[in-house]
C-alpha cells in the first residue's frame, strides 16, 4: 500500500507535465550515452551494461515461482518497475539503479535459499541423500574459487574505473579527456568535479565564477588553458568569455545544454 501511495504521487507530475519532473533530461543524456532516441535500444542498452549483474535479475525468473507472496509483491511492486524506469530514463549509469539492488540482493539470497530447499527435497524424494556429505560444501567452495579468479582485484577496479568516467555528465567527461594534458597546459579552471574522474585528479583549478577580478588573474597562470563554464556563471565573466570567444581570443571546443550545461573552451 505505501508502495502504491508513492507511485500515486510520483506518477501524476509525470502524466501531467512531464517536461518539469526533469526526466526528459535524463533521458537526452541516456540517448546520448547510447546514442539512440529509441525507448527499445535504451532498453537494450540498460540489460548490456548491467553486465555481470543481468544474471540476478535473470535468476529471478525461476525463484519468483517459489517465494513468497510478499517477495513476490517486493519484485512486482518495486524491482521490476524501477528497472524499466530506470532503463529507459536514466541508464546512462548504473548507479543510478542503486535503489534496486539492496531488494535485489535480499530477494536473491532468499530465491538461492528456497531453490536450495527445494533441490534438497527432490534429492531426499529420489534417496539420492546418500551422497556423499562433501559433496554440496565442495561444489559451492569450487564455485567461490571460480568467481574470485574471474573477479580478480585488478578487473574489479579496472570496472569500477570505467564506471567512474561516465559519472555526472559522459559527454562532458569524454571532451575532457580528449584534451592533450602532457605537455605546460595542465590544468582546466570550473567547478565542475573533475578531480574525481580518475586520471583527471590533479588538473582542476577550482572556482566558482564569481569574480571577474580573480578569474582575470587566474587566467593568466600559463598552466590554465581550458575553461569549463557554466551559463551560471557571473554575468560580468560571460560577457568577457562571450566577447574573447567572437574576437577569437578563445576557443570554443564544446558546448553541452542540456541536464549538466557547460561550455568548453580553449584559452590558449
Amino acid at each position: 500500500m505505501i508502495v502504491l501511495v508513492g507511485y500515486f504521487h510520483k506518477i501524476g507530475p509525470l502524466l501531467t507535465n512531464f517536461q518539469a519532473t526533469g526526466s526528459p533530461d535524463y533521458v537526452a543524456i541516456t540517448s546520448e550515452t547510447n546514442d539512440s532516441i529509441r525507448s527499445f535500444d535504451r532498453l537494450l542498452f540498460a540489460i548490456k551494461s548491467l553486465e555481470k549483474y543481468l544474471i540476478l535479475f535473470v535468476f529471478l525468473i525461476p525463484a519468483f515461482f517459489l517465494l513468497s507472496k510478499k517477495l513476490k509483491a517486493l519484485i512486482l511492486a518495486v524491482i521490476v518497475p524501477f528497472t524499466l524506469l530506470w532503463a529507459i530514463v536514466a541508464s546512462y549509469d548504473t548507479r543510478n539503479l542503486a535503489l534496486v539492488y539492496p531488494l535485489l540482493a535480499l530477494v536473491t539470497g532468499l530465491g538461492i535459499q528456497v531453490i536450495v530447499d527445494y533441490l534438497l527435497g527432490k534429492l531426499d524424494q529420489c534417496r539420492a541423500g546418500r551422497l556423499p556429505a562433501w559433496l554440496l560444501p565442495g561444489l559451492i567452495l569450487t564455485g567461490v574459487c571460480f568467481l574470485a579468479f574471474v573477479f580478480t582485484k585488478d578487473n574489479l577496479l579496472s570496472m569500477w574505473t570505467q564506471k567512474q568516467k561516465l559519472i555526472f555528465s559522459p559527454g562532458i567527461n569524454e571532451q575532457l579527456y580528449e584534451l592533450d594534458l602532457s605537455g605546460d597546459c595542465q590544468n582546466i579552471l570550473t567547478n565542475y568535479p573533475v578531480k574525481v574522474l580518475p586520471g583527471l585528479e590533479h588538473n582542476q583549478v577550482v572556482f566558482s565564477f564569481d569574480n571577474l577580478d580573480y578569474y582575470e588573474q587566474l587566467a593568466q597562470n600559463p598552466s590554465i588553458c581550458w575553461l569549463l563554464i557554466p551559463p551560471y556563471a557571473d554575468q560580468s565573466i560571460l560577457a568577457e568569455v562571450d566577447e574573447k570567444i567572437q574576437t577569437g581570443v578563445y576557443n570554443l571546443i564544446y558546448t553541452q545544454e542540456n541536464w549538466v550545461a557547460y561550455r568548453l573552451i580553449d584559452i590558449r
